[in-house]
């Protein structure tokens, strides 16, 4: 397997930066402005230049690398924001065009974005087109070829509801072969991978795996939603607070 050089732009805790680490590739630059996730960092990828903001990365500093990834901002998308503004109304989600200001001058091989399901859908008011149409649209202006997919957290075997957008993009190879598998839904696989235990959809349909144990995961500081058996529908930084 090739071993990519991987740049991370807003690299929040690292939570894709580990899956590729894991996968053999090589984190060789972090983007990350908040301190908390900062320290996170600094502790989980010991010797990797870390940057405090996106728009301090110069095309030189990503010449050697084979894949950008970047999981945007996604306040303006999200279906969590009742305003909902959009990308192109909004400031925060604004900022993956540093994604393509840095391409236009280095082109990366591949490229990983990963975002909310909001990106797929208008904006609150119905006068902004949906997110993924700029960003695909950008990407095919640069060159690339891409595809996307809708992936849940309970797919994994995590008690834990939280779909994401994540699109590859391409110079040269076919972006659908590494989103698209053959099947689309599980068949059991699910079993022989990590803990040898059901992932979360086989676990709703029989036959069952026995269980010695039955969790209802209910989040207290969680207004706007009832408890869900199994599930914990959004878990924030703030819901302590909340």
């Amino acid at each position: 397997m090739v071993s990519l050089r991987v740049a991370s732009l807003f690299s929040g805790i690292g939570g894709l930066d580990l899956g590729l680490l894991r996968a053999g590739h090589r984190v060789v630059l972090m983007v990350e402005r908040d301190d908390h996730c900062k320290q996170i960092l600094k502790s989980r990828f010991p010797g990797v230049p870390l940057l405090s903001d996106v728009a301090e990365v110069l095309p030189f500093m990503i010449e050697n690398c084979d894949l950008i990834a970047a999981g945007f901002p996604c306040n303006d998308c999200s279906h969590e924001n009742l305003r909902r503004p959009g990308l192109e109304n909004g400031v925060a989600t604004r900022n993956v065009s540093h994604v393509f200001r840095l391409l236009e001058s280095v082109r990366v091989p591949w490229v990983l974005l990963e975002n909310v399901v909001g990106l797929l859908t208008w904006n609150q008011q119905g006068t902004s087109r949906p997110a993924i149409d700029y960003v695909v649209t950008e990407l095919e202006n640069l060159g690339y070829r891409w595809a996307y997919r809708v992936v849940d957290l309970v797919s994994f075997g995590v008690p834990h509801r939280r779909r994401r957008v994540f699109i590859v993009g391409s110079l040269h190879g076919d972006p659908r072969d590494v989103m698209l598998s053959q099947t689309a839904l599980c068949q059991g696989q699910c079993i022989s991978l990590g803990e040898h235990r059901e992932c979360y959809e086989c676990f709703l349909t029989p036959p069952r795996m026995a269980t010695e144990m039955f969790s209802a995961s209910i989040d207290l500081g969680e207004k706007r939603r009832p408890p869900l058996t199994d599930i914990l529908h959004c878990l924030t930084t703030t819901n302590g607070r909340r």
